[in-house]
């Protein structure tokens, strides 16, 4: 195995992980969710940063730093919207357990733009698939 196929190895393996982080977050955000008032502006952006990651995880088919960029955002406005406008909190810890498993998503999509080739930096079937690597030859279709 050459050091380029362990590394698009490592790559794949770090999406396939931000991912399933990804759809977690967004499964227990949308079961979190149900007990929110909507009624209320805080508490709805509340339920759509809960609700997001895995929707913004998929811009990743398009771009792993579009994706990357997106959940970050997402995340720095979880952070806003828990720490001010739920419950002001002069003691808010950013970096309680479920801080960390949001951030985990981004973290491994931005690992996984570092170690990715620069012409595979999306998700597509030469990314996740590795017909490059399988000893099969890519034939293109007609």
């Amino acid at each position: 195995m050459t050091r380029g196929q362990r590394r698009m190895n490592i790559a794949r393996f770090l999406v396939i992980a931000g991912g399933t982080v990804s759809l977690g977050l967004s499964a227990w955000g949308a079961i979190a969710s149900l007990i929110l008032d909507y009624r209320k502006p805080s508490e709805l952006a509340l339920a759509l940063t809960f609700v997001a990651p895995f929707p913004l995880f998929l811009f990743s088919i398009w771009s792993l730093r579009i994706s990357a960029c997106a959940l970050f955002v997402c995340n720095i406005s979880l952070y806003v919207i828990r720490a001010f406008a739920i419950h002001p909190n002069p003691q808010y810890n950013p970096f309680d357990y479920f801080g960390m498993i949001f951030l985990s998503a981004p973290l491994f999509i931005v690992v996984a733009v570092f170690f990715a080739p620069k012409d595979q930096r999306r998700l597509n079937e030469d990314f996740l698939w590795g017909y490059e690597t399988c000893g099969t030859p890519r034939v293109p279709h007609s």
